[in-house]
């Protein structure tokens, strides 16, 4: 089954669960009553001896983004970024896709991987220059128009120009400080350059 989320358009969202090889005794529940964590870990043993995966899981959520090669028409290049979760026990997959768990935090994750990768083959050439800007940092933000993309002289990030600056589109969260300044320099702040410049 597939999902997609309005946050992140054009991206697709599958699930896969597998049994998970951590111990289930000692590290299902710590409630602190001995007798009702003995009776969670049979409960779960019981169903991963019924072949319920879902009972003791690791969970892989994977994002992909499909994205037609301009240069070789017909050609389809896919994209992928994975975000994972261990020792988790659900009743099945629509218990773990409920709104509000940790699906929705394993999207913007597998998101973020996905962005890594695309932001690897844009480093490397790639046409992923094109699907960068297809995917949103996060909701709150549109896509990234990127009319003019090479990587910093010197810290080597993938840059682009935006309304006469370049900036690094894939600095967010804690790192936005370099979004404009290149941190690449040990003793001063310096704008990001191209290396074509």
């Amino acid at each position: 089954m597939t999902y997609t989320d309005e946050r992140f358009p054009g991206v697709t969202f599958r699930i896969e669960a597998e049994q998970d090889s951590e111990q289930v005794r000692g590290n299902a529940l710590a409630s602190g009553d001995k007798d009702e964590d003995r009776a969670c870990e049979d409960e779960i043993i019981e169903r991963l001896d019924n072949g319920d995966v879902w009972a003791w899981a690791s969970v892989a959520v994977r994002a992909s983004l499909d994205i037609t090669d301009p240069e070789d028409e017909g050609a389809v290049i896919e994209f992928e970024g994975t975000d994972y979760l261990g020792a988790c026990s659900y009743a099945d997959e629509a218990d773990f896709a409920q709104q509000g768990g940790y699906f929705d935090d394993m999207k913007s994750q597998a998101v973020d991987d996905l962005r890594a990768a695309m932001r690897d083959a844009v480093e490397r050439g790639a046409v992923a220059r094109i699907a960068l800007d297809a995917v949103p940092t996060d909701a709150m933000t549109s896509p990234i128009a990127s009319p003019d993309l090479t990587s910093c002289r010197y810290c080597e990030r993938a840059i682009v120009n935006e309304d006469g600056a370049w900036i690094d589109p894939m600095a967010t969260g804690d790192d936005s400080v370099w979004r404009e300044t290149c941190d690449a320099h040990d003793t001063f702040e310096a704008d990001h350059e191209p290396t074509d410049a």
